[in-house]
């Protein structure tokens, strides 16, 4: 499984890339929107894991983009700091989690995307 980790905060980048390796994922690391519409032109992901606020690119820029992911089979899951765009986001089915997240809930979200797909 290969996974899209879409981060700003290079620790947390760091982090999420060291658990999901652990678990046995390929990951790859995007830490602005540039990376990672570089990386999703380029590669195939069967999850991508979004903040909702990357650089100067907000919440709603990366929401209108969701559909179009769904639509190619990727499972989406956002991280994020602030809870404003959770509804929004959950709505179009995309599971939505607060920071700060554990280790264990980091594997679990990814783990409940792929087995409801």
């Amino acid at each position: 499984m290969h996974i899209l980790v879409i981060e700003d905060d290079l620790k947390l980048l760091r982090l999420y890339t060291k658990v999901l390796r652990s678990a046995g994922y390929h990951v790859s690391q995007a830490a602005t929107i540039h990376a990672a519409r570089e990386m999703l032109a380029q590669h195939t992901f069967d999850v991508a894991i979004f903040d909702m606020t990357i650089g100067y690119h907000t919440g709603n820029e990366l929401i209108s983009q969701f559909p179009y992911l769904q639509s190619k089979g990727m499972r989406l899951i956002v991280i994020s700091g602030q809870d404003k765009h959770k509804a929004a986001c959950e709505a179009i089915g995309v599971d939505y989690y607060l920071k700060p997240i554990s280790n264990a809930q980091l594997l679990a979200a990814v783990d409940s995307v792929t087995v409801r797909h």
